[in-house]
């Protein structure tokens, strides 16, 4: 397996949202709200994994659909490199997740929940 994004292709969309998270530094004594970063998460429900992305990533469709219509589709196909990972959509929509250094919003840039107790973090 070359990306542990393989687990999902076959599996279909079965909810998709975006939150706002916020990370405190370990070393802020003070509660001093200056030192907090917010940035734009997403979460991808499968029937069988859960999918969070807190780096910098684009949802495209060809038709410039809303996220919120790729409920139901499922993953034909992904690509992951140092750079970059790409989950296609059986729509032709795409999720892109940049995954260079300069995108980290976060301890981690994403993290792949699934059956067995699976946790996969990119960090």
């Amino acid at each position: 397996m070359k990306s542990a994004l393989e687990y999902l292709i076959g599996e279909r969309i079965v909810d998709l949202s975006t939150g706002i998270s916020s990370v405190y530094p370990l070393d802020n004594t003070t509660g001093d709200p200056v030192y907090t970063s917010m940035m734009v998460y997403t979460r991808i429900d499968f029937k069988n994994y859960n999918l969070s992305i807190f780096n910098n990533h684009e949802i495209i469709g060809p038709n410039n659909n809303s996220p919120i219509n790729m409920t139901g589709e499922k993953v034909i196909s992904v690509e992951e490199n140092e750079n970059e990972a790409i989950i296609l959509l059986e729509k032709n929509d795409v999720i892109k997740i940049d995954l260079r250094d300069s995108a980290y919003n976060d301890p981690e840039a994403m993290c792949l929940y699934g059956p067995n107790n699976l946790c996969v973090v990119w960090n």
